[in-house]
């Protein structure tokens, strides 16, 4: 076997015949047949190695800032079942819930107002708000009686499971003023799909509308709120995170003091246990780049 591939290196790869002297050069080509294994590995063929080019340098209290964001919709989501269970226990009426879905517009009104980078034309969105808010009037009956043939406990672990797939797939990037456009249009659904299971356990037309009504504020206009925030000013970002951590556990205390523990204790480790884990983890992180890779071309300007 070992004659036969020698006798293929000494023959000339166009007419066959047997060639003598030294054999040609390697050449790092494709269109022409050289004396030389597919395998084969030219002592070049490392000059160009690269480690580590592209081995990003973190920043702790960067990374603890960033994580603000998930601190944020992990309190929303807390304020929501908060909400939701007082609703439920009749412990707050449908008014109180109302005047809240009120508070909550006026305010996220003002903050866009006062990031100023935002135009809005208070006429065009009061008539839509009108019109939202009378769709969901009407359509309140039926939200309310949509899940009667099913358990509370199937309703329960659909929502938790929703809500999961809520804060894993929530556009954290937008939050953090990274990119320009929501893209957390999965979270936004299940979300939104949460409420409406979770309205049909309530006793009235009045509480599914103001609850859903909330969920929609919360879940699809707050991203909007807090986007325009971080553009405009990290401390108020910073603040809000604060703001809302607190209310979240202040709400959820009376009904589930294990929870609230447990979120504390989640937040805690989020914020500054995981960066400095991600960090650690880079030590131990060796990328090579070398002229096996597929060639990256840079658009014109």
């Amino acid at each position: 076997m070992a004659s036969r591939r020698q006798e293929r290196r000494d023959e000339c790869h166009v007419c066959g015949r047997a060639t003598t002297g030294d054999k040609k050069i390697w050449r790092k080509i494709l269109w022409e047949e050289q004396p030389y294994e597919d395998w084969y590995v030219d002592s070049s063929f490392l000059e160009q190695l690269r480690t580590n080019e592209n081995v990003r340098e973190y920043d702790y209290w960067g990374m603890t800032k960033s994580s603000a964001a998930l601190t944020q919709q992990m309190s929303l989501v807390l304020i929501f079942f908060a909400i939701f269970v007082n609703s439920s226990k009749g412990v707050w009426s449908w008014h109180f819930l109302a005047c809240i879905d009120i508070i909550v517009a006026f305010m996220g009104y003002g903050a866009l107002q006062s990031c100023g980078d935002m135009e809005i034309d208070v006429l065009q969105m009061t008539k839509e708000s009108l019109l939202f808010t009378a769709t969901l009037s009407i359509l309140s009956p039926v939200l309310r009686t949509l899940t009667e043939s099913y358990a509370a406990d199937s309703i329960w672990a659909l929502s938790i499971s929703l809500t999961g797939i809520h804060l894993i797939s929530h556009d954290y990037t937008y939050i953090n003023g990274t990119t320009y456009k929501y893209a957390g249009t999965i979270a936004l659904n299940a979300a939104i799909f949460t409420s409406v299971l979770l309205a049909s356990l309530l006793h009235s037309n009045e509480q599914v509308f103001s609850f859903v009504l909330f969920a929609i504020e919360v879940f699809a206009i707050c991203p909007i709120v807090q986007h325009n925030i971080k553009k405009t000013s990290e401390s108020m970002h910073l603040s809000l995170t604060m703001v809302l951590f607190t209310t979240a556990l202040l709400l959820m205390w009376p009904i589930a003091p294990l929870v609230s523990v447990v979120v504390l204790v989640t937040a805690v480790f989020i914020t500054f246990v995981c960066p400095l884990w991600l960090m650690h983890a880079q030590e131990y992180k060796n990328e090579i780049q070398g002229p096996w890779d597929i060639a990256q071309i840079e658009p014109q300007q």
